[in-house]
């Protein structure tokens, strides 16, 4: 019996070796789309952060942590930062939305 068993834990030893291990010898094409992909989703992201950023400076504002004067200057660099993003992220045949 405890033949039977020991094989039976050498066969399930080796299973969970091969799946575990079956990852680092898979291999995956390498084409130029998925970084073209990669760079308009960074870019997704910091747009996103960027309004995060305005967000939280309009929070601010309005708790009396900031001067209008600071206020304005910080909101209207993210702003700019958050156009240029957005025209970069648009699709050059569609127009741009309201």
């Amino acid at each position: 019996m405890t033949l039977y068993a020991l094989i039976f834990i050498l066969i399930i030893l080796v299973l969970v070796i091969v799946f575990v291990t079956r990852p680092l010898f898979l291999t995956q094409p390498e084409t130029d789309q998925p970084l073209a992909q990669d760079d308009s989703a960074r870019k997704q992201a910091e747009y996103e952060v960027i309004l995060d950023h305005i967000r939280e400076l309009d929070f601010d504002f309005n708790l009396g942590k900031l001067t209008p004067a600071e206020h304005e200057e910080q909101r209207s660099q993210f702003l700019s930062q958050a156009a240029e993003l957005r025209r970069e992220l648009q699709p050059e045949n569609t127009p741009p939305q309201a």
